[in-house]
């Protein structure tokens, strides 16, 4: 009886899980890419998100887009169905109208969504740049200090940020039940974070 009962627990939790995943591909569609279905990079940074950047085509001024979930069909997509605020947090509507952004020549453009399940509201991000965002090429710490000196962190970026870009270090003392975030100065592709002492 015992087995039937823990296979009963079985067939009833799978089910559950299967529909408790979120996607596993996403997609930006828009006027920018000619309504194409440009693959999203997900991240997975404690939560998950969906990014894609790309460069303004320049055609136009009002520039409509969503985010969809297959590359075939619209039958899972999400948008703002009014105009996004660049910069802003911004609730991404599961089954909403196409969202849209003034979008300047030449300028490049992240796009950020929440990864969701279908149905459900999501939220997210554009922003602007005016070149290709940076990347962050290694980090490296001194490894010979004591926990009451201050630590300097090396940040190697692919480049100069764009003055909308910055760089944080995010880190703990007490394994991660609590943490800080501190700015680095983005004037260069080496960035030197002072992490303060511990006392």
């Amino acid at each position: 009886m015992k087995k039937i009962q823990n296979l009963l627990y079985l067939i009833v939790f799978i089910p559950i899980f299967i529909f408790g995943q979120n996607q596993s591909n996403m997609y930006y569609s828009g006027e920018m890419n000619g309504w194409g279905a440009s693959s999203m990079t997900r991240n997975d940074l404690g939560t998950d998100t969906w990014r894609f950047t790309l460069q303004s085509d320049g055609d136009d001024g009002t520039s409509e887009f969503l985010f969809r979930d297959s590359n075939a069909n619209h039958n899972n997509k999400w948008a703002r169905g009014a105009s996004v605020t660049l910069g802003s947090k911004t609730t991404w509507y599961a089954g909403g109208n196409n969202g849209n952004f003034s979008a300047g020549d030449s300028k490049y453009y992240t796009f950020i969504i929440k990864d969701v399940s279908d149905g459900s509201n999501s939220e997210g991000y554009v922003f602007e740049f005016s070149q290709t965002p940076i990347s962050v090429s290694s980090v490296e710490d001194e490894t010979n200090t004591t926990s009451t000196s201050a630590i300097t962190i090396t940040v190697a970026l692919s480049g100069t940020p764009d003055s909308n870009e910055r760089v944080y270090i995010r880190y703990t003392t007490d394994n991660w039940s609590s943490s800080a975030v501190v700015e680095g100065d983005p004037s260069s592709n080496s960035i030197d974070i002072n992490i303060p002492g511990q006392s």
